[in-house]
């Protein structure tokens, strides 16, 4: 019993609990002779970023043991799974919570401007110059099919790490409604390709065998395969380090708008610019109509359906971003 006691009080040690945070999670104290020091590290962790909540239904110690250590396992994966682990996910929430709640506009001083770009039509003279040109560079691109939902379409789920829900505006992770011992999770979502690039090797692998190219596309898209050749020649006709394929889009549809954003301290892109966000974007930049139809009858900004072409330097760039 006394050493029970004297490993509490290392713990707590440890733990450097004072004031308003020791009395935030009383059931913690009572269960850290069951933790590994990592795992207290973990839950020190938690409390200093406003999660004791997620200790609010542990029980005395000697009940549901096994299950209090899971759920600190599961910290720890979360926690490893992230860049910069939960206290940089947390701290990011926070902000851009409350960005969205002060309804701060994320392209404050950009001006948007059409970007530059081929508008081809398929068949045509101009078109199977294209097609052409990437026939002939097709034997040194690789092709990325991305998956970051649940994977039903493809039929598995294994490869992709998950990232925890948040219950309110404060970034409290929330609980799994079933499981008072799980946080609950949802899938990354699609930026995690770059990590899994990364990680299997397959960018050594690529760059070993002289492959120059990457395309990542979706499943959901199946005659965007009419257009690749002729698309991977504007990329290599006109030497673009990334290319987004892109259809006609007219004026305020929902889906978003390619739009090249030049910032007033100079700084350029060209991103997707979400439908919502475009129209009003041109009504305070000089555009009074907003978002409105050109000549050919379609908006100036094209739609975005998520197909894009990058040049080799996204070997580099994805190492360099892990």
């Amino acid at each position: 019993m006394a050493s029970t006691a004297e490993s509490t009080a290392q713990n707590l040690a440890k733990l450097d609990i004072g004031g308003d945070l020791a009395s935030s999670a009383p059931n913690l104290q009572k269960n850290l002779s069951l933790l590994s020091p990592d795992q207290i590290e973990l839950a020190k962790m938690l409390l200093e970023m406003g999660q004791s909540h997620l200790f609010e239904h542990w029980p005395e110690p000697g009940v549901d043991d096994d299950e209090k250590k899971a759920f600190l396992n599961q910290v720890a994966l979360l926690d490893v799974s992230y860049p910069g682990g939960l206290v940089s996910y947390i701290k990011t929430a926070r902000e851009l919570l409350a960005d969205s709640k002060a309804g701060k506009n994320p392209f404050d001083g950009f001006t948007p401007s059409v970007p530059s770009g081929e508008s081809l039509t398929f068949g045509d003279d101009n078109f199977i110059q294209f097609e052409e040109a990437g026939v002939r560079e097709g034997r040194n691109a690789a092709f990325v099919l991305v998956a970051g939902g649940l994977g039903e379409r493809l039929g598995y789920n294994g490869i992709k790490e998950k990232v925890a829900c948040l219950d309110d505006n404060d970034a409290r992770l929330a609980m799994d409604p079933h499981n008072n011992y799980r946080i609950q999770t949802k899938p990354h979502g699609h930026g995690d390709v770059h990590s899994l690039l990364y990680s299997s090797g397959l960018l050594n692998i690529w760059r070993d065998a002289g492959l120059r190219w990457v395309l990542f596309f979706q499943d959901t898209n199946g005659l965007l395969f009419k257009a690749l050749p002729a698309s991977l020649g504007v990329s290599a006709t006109n030497q673009y380090q990334v290319n987004s394929l892109a259809v006609h889009r007219k004026a305020k549809e929902a889906i978003g708008g390619i739009a090249k954003l030049t910032h007033a301290d100079g700084r350029t892109m060209v991103i997707n610019v979400e439908y919502n966000q475009l129209d009003p974007l041109l009504r305070a930049t000089g555009f009074p109509d907003g978002d409105v139809n050109c000549e050919t009858g379609y908006s100036p900004f094209p739609g975005n359906i998520n197909q894009v072409w990058l040049v080799d330097g996204i070997f580099y760039w994805t190492r360099d971003c892990m």
